[in-house]
């Protein structure tokens, strides 16, 4: 019962973010707040059955995601310039942390693994069906989802060109498919999967490579190229093909990256943005000059910004804040992060915070070589580690040039992945420092659900005190309007 009400908030998480706006309004942030807060409790309840059955429902992989929210707390409350935006971040992180562990400790067993990569794709599969049913259509709205009370909204202005979906930015748009794409390849191939499954799986791969290269986001035809060569050679080596038939499957892959770099030579929107980056004649200069793409420019202002603080940062979600004070006054480009999430984390959580998510991911890398080297499990536990392995290639490669970690949707299937990818299910736990491990793991999330649920619930409320639109504020009395102002601004 713990069990399936911590997928069915899971996958709540997955829909609400995928189907409007990646997550990134905030009607959907309070909800999702909540929905963390209640994973978090669950977690709580699965650490008291450890405790009476003796068997640990928390290993040392885990430790890092505890630490960094530790951190980022006292960050948070303790000396971020701006506490509210920094609040909503800590949260934010709160909920990845608890699709993370939920994913790797709340698995009943690996026969459910192709029943949740599958439940995943359909959701991306809307979201496409959706980007290709507006392809290039210069204006259309996203939403109304009336059934959670969702507004119509417009999707991000001047993507006419780009697909998106139901995404504001085709970017994060790009990066979700990217992911979306590996779930279909590793099903395509899992053992002992029906052939309608591995058909339609095949189909979607497809369908996630085109909704990819209709991005036109460059960093996800980066993190598209490097993520699937990851998963292809990978699998290509522990695959079950001889070698005739490795040569076919490298022969099409190659086809279709040759199609993929002739159709996008041949358009002329992909043509202007390139053009845009490395000018006519002028190439690599023109991109570290800043000129060719204002990312560069971010990027340094980020890096001379983290100087100013370099052990503990200036503050989660301080970015937007420090770069006005930093930036010439001619500089036009606003941005909230730096479109650089190593950048974006060492600005604001210094060396401290940058080496907590270091740890993290170096804890999660080092987990999938010991399970490939030691693990029984068989081919499916083999299957999951490579799908593993190619979403940190997909995103650690897609980090350098964007700010996907901030976008709930894009995060949250990344964390959903890696932590399937890392799953232990309850028969494959150690006994070995059961009771306090499992004692600490049901205070830090008890403690967690409590704060989470107290803090987005108060938030929440404040977003709900002040009018939605202009036209409904200007309706208001100026002392009423005044007055739920402040109750809103202290929470």
């Amino acid at each position: 019962m713990v069990a399936t009400t911590s997928w069915i908030l899971v996958f709540g998480l997955v829909f609400l973010t995928t189907l409007y706006f990646g997550g990134a309004r905030n009607v959907v942030a309070g909800p999702a707040y909540l929905m963390g807060a209640a994973l978090w409790l669950l977690l709580g309840l699965q650490a008291v059955a450890g405790i009476i059955q003796k068997k640990r429902s928390v290993d040392l992989v885990d430790l890092p995601m505890f630490l960094f929210l530790a951190y980022a707390a006292w960050a948070t409350w303790g000396y971020a310039p701006e506490e509210y935006q920094a609040r909503l971040e800590w949260l934010w992180a709160s909920v990845y942390g608890a699709v993370f562990l939920t994913a790797r400790h709340q698995l009943p067993g690996r026969m459910m693994v192709p029943w949740l990569l599958g439940a995943f794709l359909v959701a991306v599969l809307l979201s496409v069906a959706y980007g290709f049913s507006h392809f290039r259509v210069f204006e259309y709205t996203i939403g109304p989802v009336s059934i959670f009370g969702f507004p119509a909204d417009e999707r991000v202005a001047g993507y006419a060109e780009r697909m998106s979906g139901t995404f504001g930015c085709p970017n994060n748009f790009g990066n979700y498919t990217v992911q979306a794409g590996l779930v279909a390849l590793t099903l395509l191939t899992w053992p002992g999967m029906l052939w309608p499954v591995r058909m339609a799986a095949a189909w979607s791969a497809l369908a996630f490579a085109a909704a990819t290269f209709f991005s036109i986001s460059r960093g996800s035809w980066i993190s598209f190229v490097s993520s699937h060569l990851v998963w292809l050679s990978r699998w290509l080596i522990r695959g079950p093909l001889n070698w005739l038939g490795r040569i076919a499957v490298l022969a099409v892959a190659a086809g279709v990256l040759y199609a993929g770099f002739h159709f996008a030579a041949k358009d002329k929107v992909v043509a202007e943005r390139w053009i845009k980056v490395i000018g006519k004649g002028e190439g690599i200069e023109r991109i570290f000059s800043g000129q060719g793409n204002f990312r560069i420019k971010l990027s340094q202002d980020g890096l001379r910004i983290w100087q100013t603080s370099p052990i503990f940062g200036t503050g989660p979600a301080s970015f937007d804040l420090e770069h006005q004070r930093a930036a010439p006054k001619d500089y036009r480009t606003r941005a909230k992060w730096t479109h650089n999430d190593y950048i974006n984390t060492l600005s604001d959580y210094g060396i401290v915070g940058f080496s907590l998510v270091a740890l993290f991911w170096l804890s999660v890398m080092i987990l999938f070589l010991v399970r490939a080297r030691s693990r029984h499990a068989g081919p499916k536990t083999d299957a999951l580690i490579g799908l593993g392995w190619a979403v940190c290639a997909a995103m650690l490669t897609h980090a350098f040039v964007d700010f996907n970690f901030h976008i709930p949707s894009t995060a949250i299937s990344c964390f959903l992945i890696l932590g399937l990818a890392t799953a232990t299910t309850w028969g494959e736990r150690s006994w070995r420092w059961a009771v306090p491990m499992n004692v600490a793991f049901l205070v830090g999330a008890l403690g967690l659900a409590g704060f989470v649920g107290w803090t987005g619930g108060r938030t929440m409320a404040a977003w709900k005190a002040l009018p939605a639109k202009p036209e409904a504020a200007a309706k208001l009395p100026e002392p009423e309007l005044a007055e739920r102002g402040e109750r809103a601004n202290r929470w």
